[in-house]
């Protein structure tokens, strides 16, 4: 059987195999790049100037789509983020808000005049 490409990834076969209506079928578990199945930052929020560090900015977003049983901290520190034209692996730190969800801070400096 020749390898199928999901997501950009070459699968050379299918874990599983089945008979349905007296064809054999392959069955793939996608486990990885499924959008549905990622978690998301909710727009992004400028906080403003930081008082506490001088010369940079903060910015915060809410965490959307941690799936049931997934680690919210786990999930919220290795989650990318891109705002702006800069890309982001991780946020500076997360904050964890109960009820009203995972919350990823950025740290960005800010060289203007007004975050000194």
């Amino acid at each position: 059987m020749p390898p199928i490409v999901i997501h950009g990834r070459n699968i050379t076969q299918p874990p599983k195999c089945e008979m349905r209506d007296g064809d054999v079928v392959g069955v793939w578990y996608i486990d990885f790049d499924e959008p549905g199945c990622k978690p998301y930052w909710d727009s992004m929020k400028d906080m403003g100037c930081m008082p506490s560090n001088p010369g940079f900015r903060r910015y915060e977003s809410k965490l959307i789509g941690i799936a049931k049983g997934e680690s919210w901290e786990r999930m919220c520190n290795t989650a990318p983020a891109t705002f702006g034209v800069k890309h982001f692996d991780r946020p500076t730190s997360c904050d964890n808000r109960g009820i009203f969800g995972m919350f990823g801070i950025w740290e960005v400096p800010d060289s203007g005049w007004w975050c000194r």
